[in-house]
């Protein structure tokens, strides 16, 4: 593969390699290690290196994309970069780069996930909790998040059934309120000894 033109792109701060009918990218080091000019034609490991580089470039890119619109998970952005077919090799290479630049902390990630739905959506630590581990964090990270707001749920669930009683108490009375609390709040992932608690307290 013959090289016909190199030039030096300020905006990308990579030198531009162009080919017969395509173009690829180098930054300094690779530059300097394939010894590249104009009119060298390169071999096929040269070439594939310079391939290399370049899918590495545009799968970054792609997973910093993916992570512009919100923080993500690790696992989160293995998936999607499985979904582009990108091989196992490159996703770890990905990973590492990202964690390097500070991209990606499942631990923050996961206090500012339990903070937003514990405090906004008034969810269970079971749901919060069943939600994070599909995001792949880990046991490690889970259990002292969750053992710092073990209170939490007490909380939120007498806050959503506060918004509930007053519309079930004009509809049912006795057992068949207290069944429908039970079940709302079991529902919604709270244990047996919070709605228990919450009963004695409401009813």
């Amino acid at each position: 593969m013959e090289i016909k033109n190199i030039e030096f792109e300020d905006s990308k701060n990579l030198f531009k390699i162009t080919f017969s009918d395509d173009f690829l990218y180098a930054n300094y080091e690779l530059y300097n290690d394939l010894l590249l000019s104009k009119g060298k034609i390169l071999n096929s490991d040269e070439f594939k290196a310079l391939k290399d580089f370049n899918d590495f470039n545009l799968n970054y890119s792609k997973a910093i994309n993916f992570i512009s619109y919100r923080i993500r998970t690790r696992k989160e952005i293995v998936d999607k970069l499985k979904k582009e077919g990108v091989d196992f090799i490159q996703i770890n290479k990905i990973l590492d780069k990202l964690e390097e630049n500070g991209y990606i902390d499942d631990e923050s990630f996961a206090k500012s996930y339990y903070e937003s739905k514990s405090r906004i959506n008034a969810w269970s630590n079971k749901k919060i909790e069943y939600e994070l581990k599909n995001k792949g964090i880990s046991q490690d990270i889970l259990n002292p998040l969750l053992l710092d707001h073990e209170d939490n749920d007490y909380k939120n669930a007498r806050l959503l059934a506060l918004k509930k009683m007053p519309i079930w108490r004009k509809k049912y009375e006795g057992f068949k309120l207290k069944n429908k609390l039970y079940t709302f709040l079991a529902s919604k992932g709270f244990k047996y000894d919070v709605i228990d608690k919450l009963m004695g307290e409401l009813l």
